[in-house]
């Protein structure tokens, strides 16, 4: 699932990014090309997430290769979240799970109060104005359902330990230049306390946004190749 904020972005500005990670795992890789917001509301963005995941799991998916006990999901910045989200619906749900989640520096919270979005306000690729923008757009307003911040699918990272347990594996990728940094690195904690299988990568010299970027840093690139090899760890245990 791309990143955008909810509000903008499309598979298309992502494809480089989604193309290295398919050549180097060699895995079918699919862009998810959901409707946004402001115009559609959560909880619109993971009922289709989770649609996709149903078809890759099913028949169509078999006929075109895909084993329905490894189909991950992954997403970078919002797609984050919407894969923390995911992965606790479908639990929640009793549905077949995805196999593992890939997750690139997510907003797995609003990051109100934590030192790298105070560090990281203003003057980088994401800023924190933008953030509670893209958080704002996201949510339904009356007469739509409404939903708080602290919504379980919509905040998995404001959700309890216990809440957070029997979660597929988890690759957590963060960054150093990120409003997002500090909200990744608790999400992650709180995984390793509730007993979840996760790997952690940090970046201390990247920015958000690193899939992006491949094409021009090095850096970025070798981080995009590590969540290749995660894939390819948790697929195949290599």
């Amino acid at each position: 699932m791309h990143g955008g904020g909810y509000t903008v972005g499309s598979v298309d500005e992502f494809e480089n990014g989604l193309r290295l990670v398919a050549e180097a795992s060699g895995a079918i890789t699919i862009g998810v090309e959901y409707r946004l917001a402001p115009e559609h509301h959560f909880p619109t963005q993971l009922d289709e997430y989770s649609a996709v995941v149903d078809w890759a799991q099913g028949p169509d998916g078999a006929a075109r290769g895909i084993s329905s006990d490894l189909v991950f999901g992954g997403g970078d910045s919002a797609g984050g979240n919407m894969t923390e989200a995911l992965a606790l619906r479908r639990r929640d749900q009793g549905k077949k799970n995805i196999a593992g989640q890939l997750l690139l520096y997510p907003e797995s919270r609003i990051p109100f109060d934590t030192p790298a979005a105070e560090e990281n306000n203003t003057g980088l690729y994401l800023e924190c104005n933008g953030i509670f923008s893209f958080a704002d757009h996201y949510l339904p307003k009356a007469p739509e359902k409404t939903y708080p911040p602290s919504f379980k699918y919509v905040s998995p990272g404001m959700q309890s330990v216990e809440y957070l347990k029997h979660q597929p594996p988890v690759a957590l990728f963060t960054c150093g230049f990120d409003p997002l940094r500090d909200v990744g690195v608790e999400y992650g904690s709180k995984l390793q306390q509730a007993g979840v299988d996760m790997h952690w990568h940090h970046y201390p010299d990247l920015t958000h946004g690193f899939l992006q970027m491949a094409p021009w840093s090095h850096e970025a690139l070798k981080a995009t190749e590590d969540v290749s090899k995660e894939l390819k760890r948790m697929a195949y245990g290599s």
